[in-house]
């Protein structure tokens, strides 16, 4: 099985759990869990040496999946600090 965790890796600034940043549409970067996840709804890909995530619909993650993409969640989801983070 190919390795697919994301690197290199940084620690959360709140619980210190290795996290790694992506670009997305958004003007701010997204932390991302660097370990697959079997309830992962983004999909990253690399162009140009930057990470790209999207979040992905429920379709597109059963056609990943059955590819044998891998898919990982946001850092928010799993971070026990992550209400500190989000903005009122």
């Amino acid at each position: 099985m190919p390795e697919h965790r994301l690197q290199p890796t940084e620690p959360c600034r709140s619980c210190r759990a290795p996290i790694v940043w992506a670009k997305t549409r958004q003007p701010t970067p997204l932390p991302i869990d660097p370990e697959p996840s079997e309830h992962g709804n983004i999909a990253i890909y690399l162009e140009d040496g930057v990470l790209h995530a999207n979040v992905i619909l429920k379709a597109q993650r059963q056609a990943l999946n059955a590819a044998g993409r891998p898919l990982y969640i946001a850092h928010f989801v799993s971070c026990p600090h992550a209400n500190d983070w989000r903005k009122r």
